[in-house]
């Protein structure tokens, strides 16, 4: 390689950074020059042996780099200046912007050269053991070397360590550490550790309103782009918990930045109360920050009361945010779900939140909320019946529209769909494109009448396809005894009754009979177990999905005798159930 270095020329460079680094504050981290003399208007010395390794076509991943420079740092193991060079020097050959600066090499070799040197760079970080650094000072700047090649174990056993030699106050070691996890587990990409935007000192959205607003806001569990709890590593989110929460107790002067950090990993681990009285603390100083603030607490505190069971308490919350700012948009619509919540649901309420919504927002009076508040006008007089509510719906052009496009979707995506009989077509449709066309947090009503629209297909198909065809076969396959069956153990529905014609099977009385074939008794029975294996339909799963839809219908059809709340989890389960049952009843062409 043409201009390496030698080792004179490297002992040269350490002499520049010596001379640059500040001897008492904060180390510089290896990113960034803010250290060097920016009168002298020159880059570091080491510029032009980077430049000269990648414009050499010849070039490759040079071990003999690392190899030279580890022997220097081992020999100078408490030199700083020594240390900060080297790192330096490896870090910018393994992040040089070579698509710009040469038209020689393939982007692949050069990504090839720099995984090398990025290896050589972790290689030179763990020269020195955690245990070897016994100064917060010099912990601070390995910390920071740490993040940057994103190795958060030794990060860690870094803050353990000026935990071990009680080398800052154990609150405020607590408070860092904390913020070390949450951010590990919180930050967007682009704004994580790796950047070394975030140094191990505590923020405050007073002193560093940038940063600390930031964090106040990363903390509040209402905004839009919250993590969903199943791409966090809860076990990070339960250590940040402990290390926030023990600070917080601690440290009365602690910046209150830092409960909108702990009550964000309480909301994630679902400690919703906990959650909720560290966000109504929240509070702050400085005119500009104070309504972002004010805001972000009590909508979060709200939602906390709201995932807890606590709907009067979120109902509160809301309205104490609304006596601060009443004409803020969004926040009656929300108040307005809330009362479909309360046991028994409240439609006065309900109807009352939403026409104040449309006052203060009327771009909000859209065909959705117009007919919602439709809905609790019929509720508040009598209870709607599920033809009501269609008629309401697809009296919308728009709602029209949508129905024709999931159920075009559902051709195109779901195989077994055209399986389906139109009655059954016609209420996943409706039952799918109602849950669509919802705002983003579904109403109960929506909810609980998409969950019958599925149960509804369920038990048409299975009806037609499973206990009609088998009194068919039945029909034209059996001998029919004179005799009465007998049996000691008879299903709550004679099967015999229903298979000769005589009567209907709701949902519940398939399910009871399908449970009853698992051990058949009678000879019904054991013919039907017979033809369900011939069908190749699963006695040990489809009766347990059967039950479970069953239940889960009966909760919707009857929300009264039910005191929790329908969530977007169980209309999930209900889609996965239903398609599950669906996919595995026979074709049509199946005897």
């Amino acid at each position: 390689m043409k201009n390496k270095f030698t080792p004179d020329e490297f002992r040269s460079w350490v002499e520049w950074t010596r001379q640059r680094l500040p001897a008492e504050g904060d180390i510089p981290a290896i990113l960034g020059d803010e250290w060097n003399n920016i009168r002298e208007n020159q880059s570091p010395p080491w510029f032009d042996s980077i430049w000269s390794h990648y414009e050499d076509f010849d070039s490759r991943h040079d071990p003999d780099i690392l190899n030279f420079i580890a022997n220097e740092s081992v020999l100078n193991p408490d030199d700083l200046a020594c240390r900060f060079t080297a790192l330096r020097y490896l870090y910018e050959l393994s992040q040089f912007d070579y698509a710009n600066c040469s038209l020689i090499r393939a982007d692949a070799e050069f990504a090839s050269t720099q995984k090398g040197f990025l290896g050589d760079l972790v290689i030179m970080v763990g020269l020195v053991k955690e245990e070897e650094v016994r100064d917060w000072r010099r912990i601070r700047w390995e910390i920071l070397t740490a993040y940057v090649i994103c190795d958060w174990s030794r990060a860690l056993t870094l803050y353990n360590q000026a935990e071990r030699l009680e080398l800052i106050g154990l609150a405020e070691l607590q408070g860092l550490r904390g913020q070390f996890r949450f951010l590990q587990a919180f930050a967007k990409e682009g704004l994580d550790l790796s950047t070394l935007m975030w140094e191990p000192r505590l923020y405050s959205a007073e002193t560093d309103p940038a940063f600390g607003v930031i964090l106040l806001c990363w903390g509040c569990c209402h905004r839009n782009d919250y993590p969903s709890v199943d791409t966090l590593d809860l076990g990070v989110v339960q250590r940040a918990s402990h290390d926030l929460e023990a600070a917080v107790s601690k440290k009365i002067d602690l910046p209150l930045l830092y409960r909108s950090l702990l009550a964000g990993c309480q909301f994630a681990l679902s400690e919703f109360q906990k959650a909720a009285a560290n966000y109504v603390l929240l509070k702050s100083r400085i005119h500009e920050c104070e309504a972002i603030v004010f805001k972000g607490a009590w909508q979060s505190a709200a939602l906390s009361y709201s995932r807890g069971g606590e709907t009067q308490r979120a109902i509160t919350a809301y309205q104490r945010l609304l006596e601060r700012f009443p004409n803020e948009k969004g926040i009656y619509l929300r108040i307005a779900e809330l009362h479909t919540r309360t046991i028994p649901p409240d439609p006065g309420a309900c109807c009352e939140a939403l026409r104040k919504e449309m006052e203060r927002n009327p771009a909000a009076d859209d065909w959705q909320l117009s007919t919602i508040l439709m809905l609790g006008e019929t509720a508040s007089q009598s209870e709607a019946s599920e033809e009501t509510i269609k008629k309401l719906y697809r009296s919308n052009p728009e709602f029209q529209l949508s129905e024709r496009l999931t159920k075009s979707l559902l051709k195109v995506y779901w195989p077994s769909f055209d399986c389906l009989n139109e009655i059954a077509k016609e209420e996943w449709v409706f039952g799918e494109t109602l849950v669509q066309s919802t705002l983003a947090e579904p109403s109960q009503a929506s909810l609980r009448t998409a969950v019958r629209n599925f149960a509804t297909a369920v038990e048409i198909e299975l009806r037609s396809r499973i206990f009609e065809r088998f009194r068919d076969f039945r029909d034209a396959y059996s001998v029919k005894s004179s005799q009465p069956e007998r049996s000691d153990r008879q299903p709550l529905i004679k099967p015999n009754t229903y298979l000769e014609g005589k009567g209907n099977l709701t949902l519940g009385d398939m399910s009871t009979i399908l449970e009853h074939c698992k051990r058949p008794q009678g000879k019904t029975l054991i013919e039907f177990e017979g033809w369900l294996r011939n069908a190749k339909f699963d006695l040990n799963t489809n009766p347990m999905r059967l039950s479970q839809v069953k239940d889960l219908r009966n909760r919707a059809t009857h929300p009264s005798t039910e005191a929790k709340i329908f969530s977007r989890e169980h209309l999930a389960n209900m889609q996965k159930w239903c398609r599950e049952i669906l996919e595995a009843l026979p074709k049509l062409s199946t005897n």
